[in-house]
């Protein structure tokens, strides 16, 4: 199962528990994680942030992806949440995001979205929507 992401996921990936862990389990197949070129650049440029929190997630995030393999989606947007919308119509794969205006732009465009949210205990719940 092929989804996209955007940068938000990306970092809470490294923060919390393996979302695409679940995912697997829950789909029975493996997760193979799509990054539009955006996200990535994205991701690096927060590496220079002033925030100490969004510079250590962004590393952390990168990290995780260079130990856990990814596609790199090159597309005709520059910007990242754009972009990650792109490449789920091209790619015909949903995405998973948290991000309110992305989960507006994909379900009104008929995009499948899997958004994350959390419980007691930081038990996290996958929502198809």
């Amino acid at each position: 199962m092929m989804v996209v992401t955007d940068t938000n996921i990306l970092i809470y990936l490294i923060d919390r528990v393996n979302i695409l862990e679940e995912l697997e389990r829950r789909e029975g197949a493996k997760v193979e994680l799509i990054i539009p070129e955006p996200v990535i650049k994205e991701l690096e440029l927060m590496l220079n942030s002033k925030s100490y929190k969004r510079r250590k997630g962004s590393m952390l995030a990168l990290n995780y992806l260079k130990t856990k393999g990814y596609t790199v989606e090159k597309t005709q947007s520059s910007k990242a949440d754009e972009s990650v919308i792109e490449v789920a119509i091209k790619r015909n794969v949903p995405i998973i995001t948290n991000d309110k205006e992305i989960i507006i732009k994909a379900k009104k465009i008929g995009l499948k979205v899997i958004r994350v949210r959390k419980n007691k205990g930081w038990v996290e719940n996958l929502y198809y929507i």
